[in-house]
């Protein structure tokens, strides 16, 4: 469009002025849509998705949508092989388990007492990522300078609690861990126990399927043991 409107300037000098005013208007117009589209595109990412990576090859995923209050987790053996998952629909109230038992897949759902839903529905209209931004400017972390991780330039931050030293490498653009390693510190002598890959983003649910499970059968029970004056933890 552009180049046609340079072509047609060359051309039609005698009339510029009147050209550039339609133009004018043309890519106000185009940009108004441009701006209008991207933003209905950034309103459709409202999920968070987190992806923990354990050095054994066994992971964790989860999922929050903030505006339609749903969550999903689902954790993977180190052979990529499904242990559970847990979806939380219809606004905090309905939990959906799927599972293994006897190699055979299982699914059961049941909606939370009316207190423990509510309090489910306040959990998860609370950001994930931001917590973890949050929760990484604390006055506990300690920086130790710059390192690299997977050819990434990173902020490499640290904090020691008892006998337990945390070290988190953060990428400089996100914010975001990219690696945690937790360290047994015994009298300055730092043993590796927990070693993990770490991913932060936000995504939008274009298949519509993430907080779905149409191909498991699901089974309506109670319940199972949740007091509906406790706050169960769920979300």
């Amino acid at each position: 469009m552009f180049k046609k409107c340079i072509s047609k300037i060359l051309i039609s000098v005698f009339v510029l002025s009147i050209f550039l005013i339609g133009y004018q208007f043309k890519s106000n117009s185009y940009a108004a849509e441009i701006s209008l589209e991207a933003a209905n595109q950034l309103n459709n990412i409202n999920i968070e998705h987190i992806k923990i990576v354990s050095s054994n090859g066994s992971y964790t995923e989860h999922w929050r949508d903030l505006k339609n209050l749903e969550e999903r987790t689902d954790t993977y053996d180190k052979n990529g092989t499904l242990i559970n998952s847990i979806i939380v629909k219809e606004f905090g109230e309905r939990i959906i388990s799927i599972g293994y038992d006897d190699d055979q897949i299982t699914g059961f759902t049941w909606v939370l007492p009316k207190k423990v839903a509510s309090l489910n529905r306040q959990l998860l209209k609370k950001s994930l990522l931001e917590d973890v931004k949050n929760e990484l400017d604390g006055s506990k972390w300690q920086y130790c300078g710059k390192d690299k991780v997977n050819g990434k330039e990173v902020k490499k931050i640290t904090t020691s609690h008892g006998d337990t030293t945390t070290i988190i490498y953060v990428d400089q653009l996100t914010g975001y861990p990219v690696k945690r390693e937790i360290h047994k510190n015994e009298k300055g002598n730092l043993t590796l126990m927990v070693d993990t890959v770490e991913e932060y983003q936000k995504i939008s649910d274009e298949s519509g399927n993430i907080f779905e499970c149409e191909n498991v059968e699901l089974k309506e029970i109670t319940s199972p043991g949740i007091d509906g004056d406790v706050n169960p933890g769920v979300g």
